[in-house]
């Protein structure tokens, strides 16, 4: 008799099949797509299934989910990590020596710590965000960032990438980061950081930042939403404040 895995949707029986396994760092709709493409990939190759996608993105949650799934034999693991610079121990000394470990969509600061990597070049994706909020404020504005977590990775390459379009800098690859508390900072050419909106992985926190900041600098001109849930959630605050500058 099969026995389920706890909180695992399409897998994560005990067969004889090789148990695989994928982690997320949060439970927004873009895990769900990538959630259909790993069941896809699991049929064909004749693997067994674990995917978590922890609504709590804490690290501490992830860690959780992970040994739980070495416990449960898992052979290899892909993980959207939280918290990469601090987590990197934790994947490099105590994952990694025992299953095949991919990192995908956030990677971790030593590349040796993990098989390969998976995902966007995510400087580039936020340069090539950066060259957008260009075309839509040609002469310059005051904006916003927001994002779920201030540590992941991939929010810092991004944020940083959309940042150094703006002031001009051309760069490939992801150089001197500005500091996250930056607030009415000048970057040149006409633009303006008015603050980087962390809302710890909650869409309804994003849209209530959204909308305070909409109140208290009606000024603002573009909000950039770094993570799958942000955009939506900032449209949302755009629709319904009356500060908001509509076209």
């Amino acid at each position: 008799e099969k026995k389920k895995t706890g909180g695992d949707k399409g897998g994560g029986a005990k067969s004889d099949k090789p148990l695989v396994a994928f982690v997320s760092n949060n439970a927004y709709q873009f895990w769900t797509f990538a959630e259909r493409g790993a069941e896809k990939a699991a049929a064909e190759e004749g693997m067994e299934l674990a995917f978590r996608k922890p609504s709590d993105g804490s690290a501490q949650v992830q860690r959780e989910n992970i040994e739980d799934l070495i416990n449960k034999g898992a052979k290899g693991i892909a993980v959207s990590p939280s918290d990469s610079k601090n987590a990197l121990s934790f994947f490099k000394d105590t994952v990694a020596p025992k299953v095949a470990l991919v990192m995908t969509d956030n990677d971790l600061p030593d590349p040796s710590a993990r098989r390969c990597y998976i995902g966007t070049h995510n400087y580039r994706a936020g340069r090539g965000a950066g060259e957008l909020v260009k075309k839509a404020l040609p002469k310059g504005g005051k904006i916003a960032v927001f994002a779920g977590q201030a540590d992941a990775t991939n929010v810092v390459e991004r944020r940083q990438g959309v940042l150094d379009v703006l002031m001009g800098l051309d760069n490939k690859d992801l150089g001197k980061t500005t500091p996250m508390n930056a607030t009415d900072l000048d970057l040149g050419n006409g633009f303006v950081l008015i603050a980087t909106k962390i809302d710890g992985s909650k869409q309804q926190e994003c849209q209530a930042q959204a909308e305070d900041l909409l109140n208290s600098r009606p000024e603002v001109e573009c909000l950039i939403g770094l993570w799958e849930y942000n955009p939506p959630a900032l449209l949302r605050a755009v629709r319904g404040s009356t500060n908001a500058k509509k076209p």
